[in-house]
């Protein structure tokens, strides 16, 4: 097998990989609080010779903050800096920046999952069940007919030690340290922070070069078998 297809192989496997991210990245473009991954290359040299191949590197999250959307909802909350909100799931904790809130049947604070919100302390947030009115402050204090009832746990977690688990949910490697100081706007939610415009046209540049690199593949591939044809063939 020539060398050259271990190279083109190597190659459509990095794009393969940019394609799976880039497309999940334009599914979430309108889920609240998603981060767009980004894939860097890099280059690794053979074993013997002077060949080089391609790897795409663990993707990373992008750490630019989405818009601000105005939903007039007294439990939708947007982190204003930096800062993620733990929510308890059957899988362990997970972080989010998506604060679309609401309450439980039992007064958990809880997400579109139905997870519910810690609290400062690793539990639940919950709400007593004859609260007329319920509100949160710009420092994530769950307030009951005015009365503070739980602290929202917003946590300050390095963007390169993040992997989404699917959607909006990610969980994080390292450190995770209380957030200082923390800052909400209630009333808001954080949109995706990636341009689906410019996802679509990735999405066809890295299509490209992936076909591109399937072709190079058959091309060697029929020269590898044109070789053993004449080396094998009648002398």
């Amino acid at each position: 097998m020539s060398d050259g297809l271990y190279v083109a192989m190597s190659g459509a496997v990095a794009q393969e990989r940019a394609l799976d991210v880039t497309a999940n990245n334009v599914a979430n473009a309108n889920t609240a609080g998603f981060r767009a991954e980004r894939v860097t290359f890099e280059e690794v040299l053979g074993g013997q010779g002077n060949l080089s191949f391609v790897t795409a590197e663990e993707a990373t999250v992008d750490p630019t903050r989405g818009e601000l959307h105005s939903t007039g909802n007294p439990l939708d909350v947007a982190v204003d800096g930096d800062g993620w909100f733990a929510m308890q799931t059957p899988q362990g904790v997970r972080y989010t920046r998506s604060g679309e809130f609401r309450l439980g049947p039992g007064g958990e604070l809880i997400d579109a999952r139905g997870n519910s919100v810690m609290d400062v302390g690793g539990n639940p947030l919950i709400v007593p069940a004859d609260a007329k009115d319920v509100s949160i402050d710009n420092a994530g204090q769950i307030l009951a007919d005015g009365l503070p009832v739980g602290q929202m746990r917003l946590v300050q977690i390095n963007e390169a030690n993040l992997r989404n688990e699917g959607g909006n949910y990610y969980t994080a490697r390292g450190a995770v340290n209380p957030v200082e100081n923390a800052q909400v706007v209630s009333g808001h939610v954080e949109g995706a922070n990636f341009d689906p415009v410019r996802g679509m046209v990735d999405l066809i540049r890295i299509s490209r070069n992936h076909e591109s690199l399937h072709q190079m593949m058959t091309t060697y591939r029929e020269i590898d078998q044109r070789a053993v044809r004449e080396i094998g063939g009648p002398k």
